[in-house]
C-alpha cells in the first residue's frame, strides 16, 4: 500500500504576552524520496524563548537534509546527534542568551512508511491507530520529560538540583521545578531541552528519547502539540476533531480553539501550538 501525508499547523498566543511556540511543516525534506516529511514542534522558555526556538527550526531543517545518509544508515544515533548540534549552537550563538533560556523540541520524520520520532520535554507527539473493532486508540509516543519521571527526577538529584515547586501564599504551588543549590533559578519544569546552559550541570539534558516505528494501514493520524495543547485538551476531542474534519487545517484550528477554552476553564495561561497529520492509505 502507497501513503500519502498532509499536514497543517495552527498556533495561537493565549493569554501570554508573546508567542514563544514555533512549528516546522516540510514535505520533500529529501527531494529524491517523494514521501518525506519532517515535522517539528519547539515551546520556548526564559527571556530568550522564542529565539532559541526559531533558531532551533532552522537548525534542525539544516541538519536533517546534511545529516540525510547517516539517518538512513542509523537513525537513533543520526538524530541524536542532530539534537546535540542544535543544541550546541544555540549554546555558541552570541546573539541568543540561553543561558537561562532554552526550548523543548519534538521531531517526526517520516520517510516512505517508516516514522522517527525524536524529543526533549513536555510537549507530545500521539499516534491514532485503528483497533480491529474500528475505533481509533490514542498512543502517546514521547515521555513527557519532567520530575514526576522516577528517572529524570534521580537523575537531576544526582547531579545536584534542588528539586521543589514554588511558593504562593506558603503553600506549595504547580508543578516540581529545578533551581540551583540555594537559588532562586532557573526553575525549570523539564528535565530535557535545548538551551538553558546554566542547567547543564544540574542533570538538564538535550540528548533526545529516539522512537522508530513502521506505519502500517491501521495508522490514521499524528498529532504533535506543545504542553499548551494537552493541557486543554482532552484525547475525546482530538478524536472528534479528527473526525469531522477531513482536512488537517480544519482538525489543527479545532485543536486549537479546544485547548485555549480548556485552559480558561483552569485558570490557565500558555501559548498553544499544534501539528495535524493525516495520513492516507491506498492500494
Amino acid at each position: 500500500m502507497s501513503l500519502t501525508v498532509t499536514a497543517a499547523a495552527t498556533s495561537d498566543i493565549g493569554r501570554r504576552s508573546s508567542q514563544q511556540d514555533d512549528s516546522l511543516i516540510q514535505s520533500g525534506i529529501f527531494p529524491h524520496k517523494p514521501n518525506s516529511h519532517l515535522f517539528v514542534i519547539l515551546d520556548g522558555h526564559g527571556q530568550d524563548g522564542a529565539k532559541v526556538a526559531s533558531f532551533a527550526k532552522r537548525t534542525f531543517l539544516e541538519s536533517v537534509i546534511e545529516f540525510e545518509v547517516r539517518i538512513a544508515a542509523d537513525p537513533v544515533k543520526a538524530l541524536k546527534e542532530i539534537f546535540n548540534i542544535v543544541h550546541e549552537k544555540i549554546a555558541n550563538n552570541q546573539a541568543i542568551d540561553s543561558y537561562m533560556s532554552g526550548s523543548t523540541a519534538s521531531l517526526a520524520l517520516i520517510v516512505g512508511t517508516t516514522l522517527m520520532v525524536a524529543h526533549v520535554g513536555d510537549s507530545r507527539i500521539v499516534l491514532g491507530r485503528a483497533s480491529e473493532s474500528g475505533s481509533i486508540d490514542i498512543k502517546q509516543l514521547t515521555t513527557d520529560h519532567n520530575c514526576d519521571q522516577e528517572a529524570e527526577l534521580a537523575r537531576v538529584s544526582a547531579a545536584g538540583a534542588r528539586v521543589e515547586k514554588l511558593i504562593i501564599d506558603n503553600q506549595p504551588d504547580g508543578p516540581l521545578r529545578i533551581f540551583k543549590g540555594t537559588l532562586p533559578y532557573p526553575g525549570l519544569v523539564v528535565t530535557r531541552a535545548l538551551g538553558d546552559t546554566v542547567a547543564t550541570r544540574l542533570g538538564i539534558l538535550s540528548d533526545p528519547e529516539v522512537a522508530i516505528i513502521q506505519l502500517t494501514a491501521a495508522d490514521r493520524f499524528l498529532i504533535m502539540g506543545t504542553d499548551g495543547v494537552w493541557d486543554g485538551v482532552t484525547y475525546e476531542e482530538i478524536l472528534d476533531a479528527v473526525a469531522t474534519c477531513p482536512d488537517p487545517a480544519d482538525a489543527s484550528k479545532r485543536i486549537t480553539e479546544a485547548s485555549l477554552a480548556g485552559m480558561d476553564k483552569q485558570n490557565l495561561d500558555d501559548n498553544t501550538t499544534n501539528i495535524v497529520i493525516y495520513f492516507r492509505w491506498e492500494t
